[in-house]
This record gives structure tokens, sequence and C-alpha cells, in this order.
């Protein structure tokens, strides 16, 4: 279950990262809170 969970947080950072890059920070807190 760790792997599975890293991989998650490892998404949701790339998410953050993507979506800042566009200047768009809420949905990706929308989809991954946290």
């Amino acid at each position: 279950m760790t792997g599975w969970t890293r991989m998650l947080d490892r998404q949701k950072h790339t998410l953050a990262a993507w979506a800042n890059q566009r200047g768009q920070t809420t949905w990706p807190a929308a989809i991954m809170p946290g």
C-alpha cells in the first residue's frame, strides 16, 4: 500500500506543478485534496 500511496502523492505534486505553470491552482486541489 505504501508504493501506491507514494505514486498517488507523486501524481498529486505533478498535477499541482502542471496547473501552477498555467495559473490554475484550484482544480488539482479539488481533484486531490490535501
